[in-house]
């Protein structure tokens, strides 16, 4: 039984009014800031930088255990394409070794040839590292100037190259400079070797971008991507030089790419051929007078 003047609602008819009078005071505080912040007061930028140093620290108490929580999950989602990575990565390194020991092998067996049959090392001495300084082409020529002459023992018909292959050969000197016939120019003829078969052919410039290979022998096969290298006939270029790549073959015609980068070329080295070929004269006189003392 209920007794008389008791309101059991009472303390909730009391609540309700505390609750409305926190949200009067709260839309009251957001007016005067709205009204303070209209007249250009620094008051309600000063409150929010008070407001954000006191919820600083808990921000940063809540944002550990949140980054943990998705660098885990990130872990988790990045497992299996690390594990598929770290396989790729055994299986190429699988590779690599089987390839290095095929070189190891090889590169014992050439010196091993060399010394059986005192031959030198072919590494081609560098005249000069020269910058290109200009371009020059045409309908009847494809050249360009080097910053490198005569004093920097550049001479007539030395090759030119850059890091990827054979750009062409020195076509004249100064003292200064030297002019750089390429490769691609109509007067240029190169002996090569078809690297898939051996094959000896000429390289002919046809004055644009692209070399033709002529006088293939009947019967080999050429396809396109394959690599086309200087022989070393006829004494102006040594052999397994880069020269150019098949990119078009038909009935009659085998069109190749320079593997040289004329349109971006800054520098290019000038080799000391000739220099190799004199020194390999004196060795076979050697090995003559040897056998004769045996």
């Amino acid at each position: 039984m209920i007794a008389q003047g008791s309101n059991p609602l009472g303390g909730t008819s009391r609540k309700g009014k505390r609750n409305r009078f926190t949200a009067y005071l709260y839309i009251l505080l957001a007016l005067v800031l709205m009204v303070f912040d209209a007249s250009g007061s620094r008051l309600p930028s000063v409150m929010r930088s008070y407001a954000t140093d006191l919820i600083y620290p808990v921000l940063v108490f809540f944002e550990r255990p949140v980054r943990a929580l998705q660098d885990g999950l990130e872990r988790v989602a990045g497992a299996s394409d690390i594990y598929q990575e770290n396989e790729r990565l055994k299986s190429e390194n699988v590779e690599l070794r089987r390839w290095r020991l095929a070189a190891e092998q090889f590169m014992r067996e050439n010196e091993q040839l060399h010394r059986m049959l005192k031959v030198p090392g072919r590494e081609v001495p560098i005249a000069a590292t020269a910058r290109v300084i200009g371009i020059g082409g045409g309908a009847f020529q494809r050249n360009f100037l080097i910053g490198a002459g005569q004093v920097d023992g550049v001479r007539m018909h030395q090759p030119v190259v850059d890091d990827r292959g054979v750009v062409g050969r020195v076509q004249s000197t100064s003292r200064w400079t030297a002019r750089v016939l390429l490769v691609t120019d109509i007067n240029s003829r190169i002996p090569v070797l078809h690297s898939p078969s051996g094959a000896v052919a000429i390289a002919e410039g046809l004055n644009n971008d692209l070399l033709r290979l002529a006088f293939l022998p009947e019967g080999v096969q050429v396809k396109v991507g394959d690599l086309v290298v200087t022989s070393g006939h006829g004494g102006l270029f040594p052999a397994n030089l880069p020269l150019a790549q098949v990119v078009e073959v038909s009935e009659n015609t085998v069109l190749m790419k320079p593997t040289g980068l004329f349109n971006k070329i800054d520098h290019v080295r000038v080799l000391n051929y000739a220099s190799l070929l004199n020194q390999g004269e004196p060795q076979g006189d050697g090995l003559k007078q040897e056998e004769e003392d045996g």
